[in-house]
């Protein structure tokens, strides 16, 4: 029954046991390696598998699609040696909490991010739970600092997660809390600051000592070089610096295991990782999304499966890898083949004449070749030189504006997909891109990892309420909506206006007369929401809330080239339109059926402009707007 149960588990325990001389080109001894790997089927499984880890009869649980609240449950499950359980408005999780039997559960998030059902789900188990919330993020965060009694913090951007979770074994060890705070911004506390994480582009207020590197990855070898400086590493948790579904995970191994750091890998483990993590013998990794290559190293082998040893006679060949160029030979031109999507060697070639048309003739099928000509021509003789190339489906863009205007028509026009693309070193994917797809309902994310002169950026788009309305993004659907919002802006006349506010005013007018609320809003089922926060619920249901007025008017501002983006707090959702040159708040939310004016012209300036926007940035509670000039000349 056991080893039936073994099979059956989400998660596998390997004592790697194998010989010397079967790793190949590795430092490690292996016979003292143990790697456990914590992998559900989604990010939530994984939560549940990683607690059991922990042994404790106190459970705090956050939302799984809200990275802040997640890691400011952290303070409550380091502070209470709990069990940390990511969830969703639809996970049925009464089992898993039966099994735990916990004396008390702390809910981490307003009732937005996790719904009174939740509390509904864990009462059934035990009547002691407390809710945890503040107007936003950063006051939900002071709350667990405040209920932990941290006295001493760290300090990380609440606008992003790899800092703060790179942070979370270093906080850990010393007994700190992890202060949040939009990085952007000056901030006061009570705290005692010790650290503060990641560069001044990250938190630009200095305090305690800051631990940085120029990306996610060199500050999360800052963070760990610190940890071993002040006592030594025992275990270390490995997740994905890429994406924060299965990574915030790693918090429940902190709790179980003592010493342990966590380390954020991309695609391919870097020199100064393989040595950070040699003489590690207790690794988990945690979560499915780590590349073979990456595990290959974690479990101390080179190859899944490598070569037997022929012989005390005969020993095996050292394996060079890929780092090791091979010997050039004599007036003759070396270069290795390089795949700059996942930074790998593909081939070497060795050849006594040099040119453009026989280098792009040796590259492998389903490749390209991204060197140019002259880069080619530059290849030394007797030397060994780099030939990069990328797959041939994958795009690449060699200036800032070929990329802007990708993801702006994208946006406007043709929809994105989720996918990697390639980058000039030069172009940087812009913050803005993600302020403007959050205003039409969407989630957009470019996470960049350098590759030598090279970025490869994974572009990850889905709904922004998704944990609400439980859709999956389409891109056919997104383009689709398109062509319904040009028939909602023809009927509305709005194009026909002289000038931007007009335009913005009589589509507003429109929206509001034409499109009830929905007033059945103690309604939490994923369908209502739909038809309430849904980018589509205009377009699909002729009914929303605010947010879906928001997003409607927002996709159509961006249709005739005026930029709009959003700004809310806990209770409402306005549009923030730049109109004539001056940046406007704007209600665009419609009326109760029974109380749609008759006549749109009752429904005055006043009622739709909230004020007029003299200052930049604009400060709302959830995140920060500064209308910059970065993407502008797009709308042109």
């Amino acid at each position: 029954m056991k080893l039936k149960k073994l099979k059956k588990s989400l998660f596998t325990t390997l004592s790697v046991m194998m010989a010397v001389s079967a790793i190949g080109a590795t430092n490690v001894n292996a016979d003292t390696i143990n790697v456990v790997k914590i992998a559900g089927r989604d990010r939530v499984k994984t939560s549940i598998e990683s607690s059991k880890y922990v042994n404790s009869n106190i459970v705090v649980i956050a939302n799984a699609y809200n990275f802040a609240d997640s890691l400011s449950a952290f303070n409550l499950a380091s502070k209470f040696q709990a069990k940390l359980l990511l969830v969703d408005n639809t996970t049925r999780f009464a089992d898993d909490l039966k099994a735990i039997s916990p004396n008390k559960v702390y809910i981490v998030g307003g009732k937005n991010a996790l719904g009174v059902h939740v509390e509904t789900e864990i009462d059934k188990i035990t009547h002691n739970i407390q809710r945890v919330q503040g107007r936003d993020r950063y006051a939900t965060n002071a709350e667990t600092l405040r209920i932990a009694g941290f006295k001493n913090v760290g300090v990380a951007d609440g606008r992003n997660y790899p800092d703060a979770l790179s942070a979370s074994g270093l906080l850990k060890k010393h007994n700190m809390g992890l202060m949040l705070v939009n990085g952007s911004l000056p901030y006061k506390t009570d705290k005692t600051v010790k650290y503060t994480f990641g560069g001044r582009n990250s938190v630009n207020q200095n305090g305690g000592v800051r631990l940085e590197g120029r990306n996610r990855y060199l500050t999360n070898e800052a963070i760990n070089k610190e940890f071993n400086r002040v006592g030594g590493v025992s275990n270390v948790a490995i997740t994905t610096g890429e994406k924060f579904a299965d990574a915030l995970s790693s918090i429940n191994i902190l709790n179980a295991k003592a010493n342990t750091s966590i380390m954020l890998v991309g695609s391919s483990m870097s020199e100064s990782q393989k040595n950070y993590i040699k003489d590690i013998k207790s690794r988990f990794i945690i979560g499915g999304m780590l590349s073979t290559p990456v595990e290959n190293i974690i479990y101390g082998r080179t190859s899944v499966n490598p070569k037997p040893n022929p012989g005390p006679v005969t020993p095996p060949k050292p394996n060079p890898g890929p780092v090791t160029p091979p010997k050039p030979a004599e007036n003759k031109y070396t270069y290795i083949i390089k795949s700059v999507d996942n930074n790998s060697n593909l081939k070497t070639v060795v050849v006594d004449k040099l040119n453009y048309e026989s280098v792009e003739k040796s590259i492998p099928s389903g490749y390209s070749i991204l060197s140019t000509r002259e880069e080619v021509n530059a290849f030394r003789v007797n030397g060994t030189s780099v030939l990069y190339v990328k797959p041939s489906s994958m795009k690449y863009f060699a200036t800032q504006q070929d990329y802007d205007r990708y993801i702006f028509n994208g946006l406007k026009n043709q929809g994105l997909d989720s996918e990697k693309i390639l980058l000039n070193s030069s172009v940087t994917p812009k913050k803005s891109f993600g302020i403007l797809a959050r205003g039409l309902g969407f989630s957009l994310s470019q996470y960049e990892v350098s590759v030598d002169k090279y970025k490869v950026v994974d572009i990850n788009i889905c709904i922004e309420k998704t944990f609400y309305t439980m859709e999956s993004y389409s891109k056919e659907k997104y383009v689709s909506n398109l062509a319904k919002i040009d028939e909602l802006i023809t009927k509305s006349g709005a194009d026909k206006m002289p000038n931007e506010k007009e335009k913005s005013l009589k589509f507003a007018r429109f929206l509001m007369m034409t499109y009830p609320y929905n007033e059945n809003i103690t309604d939490n089922s994923a369908e209502n929401h739909r038809k309430s926060r849904s980018p589509y619920s205009i377009t699909d249901y002729n009914t929303a809330v605010c947010e879906g007025y928001v997003y409607t008017f927002n996709q159509a501002m961006l249709r005739m080239g005026i930029k709009s983006f959003e700004i809310h707090d806990e209770k409402h959702m306005m549009a923030f339109t730049k109109t004539d040159g001056t940046w406007h708040f704007m209600n665009v939310t419609g009326f109760a059926k029974n109380n749609i004016p008759s006549d749109e012209k009752t429904i005055n300036d006043e009622k739709i402009y909230h004020g007029y926007i003299m200052k930049n940035p604009i400060v709302g509670p959830r995140h920060v707007i500064t209308p910059t000039d970065d993407i502008e000349y797009l709308y042109r």
